[in-house]
């Protein structure tokens, strides 16, 4: 496979400017003015790079006046790099997006540097579609002739920038896909197929590829540039080289491995020429290589001068001539004293017109509360009333520094302004510390300078937008503040004031350079404004005012004495500063946890987290908590005292407490308690004594074990079932003894013994429901669990069966006699219902026996280890829950239709019909349902007594509900019956004897009538059918028996009923 890179290849990030030196140094390409600049670098790349294969990436231009007061503008970079060295790439911040007048607050035309031939290589944004670059940049860019895939990130805090991790890793995956694309891994089968399909002979094979080497130039701070390189060095595609161009990390000076990945970190200049040479290994992918070449380029040896230097140099000349000569009108102003001439020095007596453009251009533009510069560096002839134009700005402040923000509290800020004003001279002349002075925005600074020079300040008062008043500052207030570099970082003893080392109470921040153009280009914008209106410097008013008439200086500053309670004094910035929200000594763990059958003891460290040596004293200990002893490091233990004053702490050290709870003096439960150490002696924050290091302490004592058993409660169940099955063998025996009788016919007897056998069996579930491993193991437990629906399911199977029956009998023949119709019913006719019940309730029991069995277990309650309850539950209990709902349905669905039943014929005759008392026990039934299974569940599980209570309860209500409302009416009426009959019976046999010769001569005479027998019969019949008519009375027909049969042949008519009953 062949490779379109050669074996070395050079990489070079270009800082310079493009002028060498100012708009009028330079004149001639030799002249000694020739400083640095783009001709210088390129001339140094020529000579290093051999004619070997080489990329310059320039960072544009566009701080110096030369491309400020060019007609191109920033535009004269495209006409330098892609015009005269034939660059097709350029970058630099993200701020340029936001920098041509359609897109942001400058009023710049940067139309003639948007063009697809010189894009703008950033990686990390994503431009809206919006904004006039969207078209014009890019975020990779291959270089053919060096094959290197370029990326710039920036720093991601700005418009239109996204995270540089997510960017970088995205296109380094698409780097991949094309060289995998390209067959630089080895031939892709998914390609060849696909080319296949254009080329039979496949020749696209022979082709050579392309392979690009990614590299990226990273430009942010050096904790941000850090986390990145660690995420994007182990990422599945790695980069080959990482630039890092924002400061120097000394050990990424030299070109270094990381995890596979070359590093090299500097700082770029424009006096300085950094260039990378890369050692390609074979195949085109991997850099065996790379060396830093870093030359200083102020001035470079003649003999680098070549025709091409020449040439370049005498272009720039023409361009700067060209930028000298043309000088725009930025905006309007009123007229603008001269601010230097000779040694006279307007800025420095007090508040100046210049400096007050400046401050208030940075204010607006940073949208900070405050803004403030160094009076030293204003000067210039002013200029008159109407256009300002960039020569004016430039001959008003020459240097071009950055701008600086910050927030800064209300203490902190006077204590900067007391030293300008105690500093400054406030001469109009050229004294040593009269540029001391801070020329401000947005407050007014009041002082009086008959006062002594230790404080003058008598006030200092912020502009309030919002009311145009000013209102005095707070000194415990932050306030945001907008600065120059040179004040920040250079200038006397303002960087200790806005550094790190006195901005650091909570919320303030010190002054740092962002991503803005600098000074000059912000103050260009902000004059754009005033087009119409001139820039009137005077207002609001005088900004710095001497105020003789106050006698009383501003007292900001604090001694040590003023500090609250929780301030230690720092000696080095003389002010109260907080004491650290952590303490001095801290303990590892957090709580400790003791018990009384596991943890007695646990030991607790104790670390010394100071600086320095600390003191520390027991502050807070529960009564029933003590400290056995106490351990060093060095395995030194010894006995803990509470009444002792102290213990010494060497910075760092640890101490190992061993503490104990007296579990004796608590009652069951659980104390919680807290174990606290207090700082006697704060080490580096001296009077910092109230900071605690505690720790939590949970003591939990047990009660005795509670088990919830059913105790002497289970003895209640036992009777109450005992008198329910004594009940139903009663009944069974009754229905056994009198089943001749006529009034047991009438009720079917086997329907009978039916109902009692099956409360009978319903009833037993009582005694199983009322073990458990108290009296028997837990697996014997868990059968008796079992037995309960087997049962109750079968015992309701027998008794519901036979009350199904008989209503539903009862039910087809009152329907007959509704309709005129004779209907025979016969017992197999409801054998049926019973055998239908059984199977669904047996099935449902025999799987739910089998797939989810219900086991007794022994449930702890939660967070109470000491205390459980017996339970009966299914292993599997989603499985379990469906069964028991099915079979509640099963038996549910019988219990309805027969309530509905018995409703239906709730009108027939009493006398002989039990249809009212069946209804009303299952009334009673479903009522007890609808009652005691909300019940059953608002009763908690952890109370298996109230549980069992509400089961038993319900078990037995049902067995003698039923047998009450059957058998005691049919047993009143056969009592009732029987003393009917022996009355009616008495009074026939005297009747018989007075005829009994009358019934003799008339058979004899008329010897047609029937025999003796046969009259006796009829006798009997008539009798009997008297007492089983039909009843017609009321609203209808009412049927008063449930079995019908033919009038026998020898017996007479009787025009009442059709049928009579057995």
């Amino acid at each position: 496979m062949a490779s379109i890179l050669t074996r070395t290849v050079h990489f070079v990030v270009g800082g310079a400017t493009l002028l060498s030196g100012g708009l009028l140094d330079c004149p001639t390409p030799f002249h000694a003015s020739c400083e640095a600049g783009i001709s210088n670098l390129d001339a140094l790349m020529r000579n290093f790079t051999a004619d070997e294969p080489a990329l310059l990436l320039p960072f544009i231009d566009r701080n110096s006046p030369f491309v400020q007061m060019h007609p191109l503008s920033w535009a004269v970079n495209r006409l330098v790099y892609q015009g005269m060295l034939g660059l097709e790439v350029f970058s630099t911040a993200p701020l340029l997006l936001q920098q041509h007048k359609v897109d942001g607050i400058s009023s710049r035309d940067l139309s003639a540097l948007q063009t697809s031939e010189f894009p703008f290589l950033l990686s990390n944004v994503a431009v809206s579609p919006g904004n006039s670059w969207s078209a014009y940049q890019i975020p990779l860019y291959l270089d053919e002739e060096t094959g290197l895939a370029v990326m710039s990130i920036f720093n991601d805090d700005e418009l239109y920038t996204v995270d540089q991790v997510e960017a970088a890793i995205g296109l380094l995956n698409n780097i991949e896909r094309m060289n995998r694309q390209s067959g630089c891994y080895g031939e892709d089968s998914g390609q060849y197929l696909y080319d296949s399909y254009f080329n039979d002979n496949n020749t696209a094979a022979d082709n050579e590829t392309k392979c690009w080497i990614p590299v990226i130039v990273f430009s942010d701070i050096r904790a941000i540039f850090e986390e990145w390189l660690k995420v994007v060095a182990n990422h599945d595609h790695p980069p080959a080289l990482v630039v890092d161009i924002k400061e120097k990390i000394e050990k990424y000076a030299e070109p270094t491995l990381v995890d596979g990945v070359w590093v090299v970190s500097y700082e770029i200049s424009n006096s300085q020429y950094n260039q990378l040479t890369l050692q390609i290994a074979d195949g085109g992918l991997a850099v065996d290589n790379v060396e830093l070449v870093v030359v200083d380029m102020e001035t470079i040896p003649d003999e680098l001068k070549d025709e091409s230097y020449v040439r370049l140099q005498t272009f720039l000349s023409q361009l700067a001539r060209e930028a000298a000569g043309n000088d725009p009108v930025l905006g309007q102003s009123i007229e603008v004293p001269v601010q230097r001439s000779g040694t006279y020095r307007r800025c420095k007596a007090g508040s100046c017109e210049t400096g007050n453009l400046y401050t208030d251009a940075i204010r607006w533009y940073t949208k900070s509360d405050i803004a403030f510069q160094g009076s030293g560096g204003f000067r210039g002839s002013g200029w008159a009333a109407g256009g300002v134009q960039v020569s004016d700005l430039w001959g008003a402040l020459p240097f071009d520094n950055d701008v600086c923000t910050g927030v800064i509290s209300g203490a902190n800020m006077f204590q900067l302004f007391n030293h300008s004003v105690f500093k400054a001279t406030f001469e109009g002349e050229d004294t040593e510390n009269g540029g001391l002075l801070l020329q401000v925005s947005g407050m007014r600074l009041s002082y009086n300078l008959e006062l002594p020079d230790a404080s003058r300040i008598v006030k200092m008062e912020i502009w309030n937008e919002e009311t145009d008043t000013y209102s005095d500052v707070e000194p415990q207030k932050l306030y945001s503040f907008a600065s120059d570099s040179y004040i920040c970082f250079s200038e006397d003893l303002y960087p200790v004031f806005l550094g790190e080392a006195s901005l650091h109470r909570p919320g303030e921040i010190p002054g740092f350079v962002g991503d803005t153009p600098i000074i000059q280009s912000v103050a260009a914008d902000y004059l754009a404004q005033f087009q119409d209106k001139p820039y009137d410097p005077y207002i609001p008013g005088s900004r710095l005012v001497n105020r003789t008439d106050i006698l009383e200086p501003l007292n900001f500053i604090q001694t040590a004495d003023d500090c609250l309670p929780d301030e230690y004094w720092e000696v080095n910035n003389s002010t109260c500063a907080p004491c650290p929200s952590e303490p001095s000594a801290a303990f590892l763990s957090e709580r400790a946890e003791f018990d009384a059958k596991d943890n007695l003891y646990v030991d607790i460290k104790l670390v010394n987290v100071a600086l320095s040596s600390i003191a520390v004293t027991v502050k807070a200990l529960p009564s029933y908590v003590a400290i056995e002893s106490v351990t060093n490091e060095a395995g030194n233990t010894t006995k803990f005292s509470i009444f002792q004053k102290s213990i010494g702490m060497l910075p760092g050290e640890t101490l190992t407490l061993n503490v104990t709870v007296d579990f004796d003096a608590l009652e069951p439960g659980t104390a919680q308690g807290s174990v606290a150490f207090g700082v006697i002696d704060g080490g580096s924050f001296p009077k910092c004594t109230g900071r605690d290091a505690t720790f939590e302490v949970f003591a939990r004592k047990y009660p005795s074990e509670q088990l919830n058993q059913l105790g002497s409660l289970r003895y209640v169940g036992f009777a109450l079932a005992a008198i329910a099955c004594v009940l139903a063998l009663a009944a069974t025996l009754w229905v056994f003894m009198f089943r001749e009788k006529h009034v047991v016919k009438v009720m079917q007897p086997n329907f009978l013994c039916m109902i009692s056998i099956g409360v009978f069996i319903l009833a037993l579930a009582i005694v199983p429901a009322s073990i458990d491993d108290q009296i028997l193991s837990e697996e014997a437990a868990g059968m008796a669990c079992m037995s309960v629906p087997w049962l109750l399911s079968i015992g309701f199977t027998i008794s519901m069966s036979a009350l199904f029956s008989k209503l539903w009998r009862i039910h087809r023949l009152f329907a007959a006699t509704r309709r005129g119709r004779r209907v025979q019913l016969k017992e197999k006719d409801v054998i049926a219902p019973f055998a239908l019940m059984f199977l669904f309730n047996f099935s449902v029991v025999l799987a739910w026996t089998i797939w989810a069995p219900l086991k007794f277990e022994r449930v702890i309650v939660v967070d109470e280890p000491w205390n459980s309850y017996g339970n009966c539950q299914s292993e599997d209990e989603q499985l379990g829950n469906i069964l028991t709902a099915v079979a509640f349905l099963v038996n549910a669905g019988p219990l309805v239709a027969a309530a509905y039943m018995a409703y239906q014929v709730r009108n027939v005759s009493d006398e002989f019909s039990e249809a009212k008392r069946v209804g009303l026990a299952l009334f009673m039934w479903v009522q007890l349902f609808l009652v005691a299974g909300p019940m059953y569940f608002l009763i908690k599980s952890d109370n298996p007594s109230g549980r069992y209570f509400l089961e038993i309860g319900s078990m037995f209500v049902i067995s003698v509900s039923m047998l009450s409302l059957i058998f005691v009416p049919i047993v009143w009426s056969k009592q009732k019956h029987s003393m009917m009959y022996s009355r009616r019976n008495l009074g026939e046999e005297n009747n018989e004897s007075s005829v009994a010769d009358e019934s003799k001569v008339s058979h004899v005479a008329s010897g047609l009538g029937s025999t003796g027998s046969e009259h006796q019969g009829s006798q009997q019949y008539n009798r009997e059918n008297r007492l089983e008519q039909y009843s017609l009375r009321d609203k209808g027909p009412k049927v008063t028996g449930v079995h019908w049969s033919p009038t026998p042949a020898n017996a007479r008519e009787e025009p009442k009923s059709n049928y009579s009953l057995k």
